[in-house]
């Protein structure tokens, strides 16, 4: 008899210590207490204006240490970007984990980082019922069925169009699911003082031809990490260098050149936008252009607009890289204050956060709610997120890599657009200078404005 109350009792506690385990019980976070989160993001100004102090203002004894990351801007580091970013968790253990990409995701999963967050939430009965199912699908996807992170917000990019231009050339709008070549095929009914397509990125034209190639789901990349080369002279990269030569050549292309850092809203409104100045028929940008199109005010040149999911690829009309959950937080496995990490990306994700933030200029919020916009959000999540490699890409090269081949690809293709040489002696060369200087560049770095002199 005791020998069985013995074992009931161990078998008792045995659940009991797999249902800890599994937080079962509801995560208590009292906002009398004093803690102290150690997060990971851009940069401690950012992340107390974007997230802290509203935390805060629920949870006045919280306090902060932020471990800031590179940005994405070119940084000259030793090694790739993913090195980087994978060696700062390491050696800096943070409670809270952000990751912008759901390949920096899987790397983050894969090294047993992470904390699936599914009982957390089932144990808070924290409802998901108003958070974008397209994100949290996604997400999910990632994590092999279970939720490894929430982000507030995602950005997409989308076809935008000025209509007046449409009007005046008798040509009629753009329409959803439209391929890049259908997009440039149209660009080319406009004269060349308005160019029927603007591309307003960094560093282009290499930027808009990496772009159409993440949208056909091209890689610049080939072989393991240490042993990549660049492969560019292929039929596919062959056909988008050409349509972009062709257009650049008959004026159809234009394109804002700019090397370094990032596009601010005051380069957007300095009238160096052909587009947001009326000059330009179409253009590929994410959301936040769509808010200065929808604030009259900050126009110099008013006329009607619309927008449009694409472009696709005709191989997958249904689906886009360039969706972006952009502000993922996840807990580290081996947080000591894992309630109070689960606290705040809780917070943040919530209904209660979304409505003190009713329009983000810049991004869009993962929670569905009614809103005072000006913009319907549909169309940016129209196309089903896949993978983002070409982002990924970027992540696995060597420090100071980019700068270099962007400016030795943006050579060639002056050279083209001249008549200098065929496109097959352009991407010929391209691949044996890109790959050489890979193969080497581990160890190099070199600031950029070294290479444009």
């Amino acid at each position: 008899m005791r020998k069985t109350t013995v074992l009931l009792f161990i078998c008792v506690m045995g659940l009991m210590v797999v249902a800890g385990c599994r937080y079962t019980d509801k995560p208590d976070v009292s906002k009398e207490n004093d803690f102290s989160l150690k997060v990971m993001y851009w940069s401690e100004r950012q992340f107390h204006d974007q997230f802290g102090r509203f935390y805060r203002s629920e949870f006045p004894n919280a306090t902060f240490e932020i471990v800031e990351i590179p940005f994405l801007n070119r940084q000259h580091v030793s090694g790739s970007y993913l090195d980087t970013y994978l060696g700062i968790i390491e050696k800096e253990k943070p409670d809270i984990i952000f990751t912008f990409s759901d390949k920096l995701l899987e790397h983050v999963l894969n090294n047993n980082w992470i904390v699936p967050l599914d009982d957390y939430i089932a144990a808070d009965g924290y409802s998901l019922e108003t958070y974008h199912q397209a994100i949290l699908d996604h997400i999910r996807k990632v994590g092999n069925g279970k939720i490894y992170g929430l982000s507030p917000t995602y950005d997409s990019m989308v076809l935008y169009y000025n209509k007046s231009l449409f009007d005046q050339y008798g040509i009629p709008y753009p329409e959803d699911f439209m391929t890049w070549q259908e997009i440039l095929q149209v660009a080319e009914r406009f004269s060349g003082d308005e160019p029927g397509f603007y591309w307003n990125e960094n560093a282009a034209p290499y930027d808009l031809i990496r772009y159409f190639g993440a949208v056909e789901g091209l890689s610049m990349l080939s072989g393991h990490p240490g042993q990549e080369r660049i492969v560019l002279n292929t039929e596919s990269w062959k056909e988008i260098l050409e349509f972009v030569v062709n257009g650049i050549r008959s004026g159809a292309i234009r394109y804002k050149n700019v090397y370094g850092g990032h596009m601010t809203s005051d380069d957007l409104l300095s009238g160096q936008n052909l587009y947001l100045d009326g000059a330009a028929a179409m253009t590929v940008d994410w959301y936040g252009l769509s808010y200065i199109l929808s604030n009259n005010e900050l126009l110099n040149h008013k006329f009607d607009w619309g927008m449009v999911a694409g472009p696709v690829s005709e191989r997958n009309p249904s689906a886009t890289q360039h969706l972006m959950i952009n502000n993922l937080f996840s807990i580290y496995a081996k947080s000591q204050v894992k309630d109070q990490a689960w606290s705040f990306i809780k917070f943040i994700n919530s209904d209660q956060f979304a409505q003190l933030q009713p329009y983000q200029p810049s991004m869009l919020m993962a929670r569905n709610l009614e809103r005072n916009t000006k913009v319907d959000p549909a169309v940016f999540t129209r196309l089903e997120l896949m993978k983002n490699e070409a982002l990924f890409e970027t992540l696995r090269l060597p420090g100071g890599f980019m700068g270099h081949f962007e400016a030795l690809l943006d050579e060639q293709i002056r050279m083209l657009v001249n008549g200098e040489q065929s496109i097959e002696e352009a991407l010929s060369w391209i691949e044996q200078q890109g790959t050489a200087y890979l193969l080497t560049a581990d160890d190099k770095i070199f600031e950029f404005e070294e290479i444009q002199n």
